[in-house]
């Protein structure tokens, strides 16, 4: 907690109006589920802000139900990355003004990339 003491001296017969602001963390808790509804459990993952909210990710690990609690975001859009073979994906936005737990309730990942094999086409082995 970070303590702050100011004295004001206002001239006689006046009035000082002093605004005080404060940005309180924000903590997520969510649970990540794979577009099956099956829970992603034990898997790596960081949050990364999209709108300039944070200057590094935050890490997390997923736990056996798939459940997360990262600590310090404040209000924002925000990407859930999970370090998986597709690299899972969630959006969220936390509103602003918003302070203290921010629950997310159950989100479901959207992998970045589908793994298609009929994609890949090599000429290099073309018989001559």
């Amino acid at each position: 907690m970070t303590t702050a003491i100011f004295r004001v001296f206002p001239s006689y017969r006046s009035g000082t109006l002093v605004r005080l602001q404060s940005v309180l963390p924000v903590t997520l808790d969510a649970q990540l589920l794979y577009p099956d509804q099956s829970p992603i459990a034990d898997r790596n993952g960081a949050v990364v802000s999209t709108s300039g909210a944070l200057a590094r990710p935050l890490m997390f690990t997923t736990d056996a139900t798939g459940r997360i609690t990262v600590s310090g975001l404040k209000p924002g859009d925000y990407e859930i990355r999970l370090f998986t073979a597709a690299e899972e994906l969630v959006i969220i936005t936390i509103p602003p003004g918003h302070s203290g737990i921010f629950e997310a309730g159950s989100l479901i990942t959207t992998p970045t990339y589908e793994d298609d094999e009929d994609d890949f086409e090599d000429d290099s082995f073309e018989d001559e």
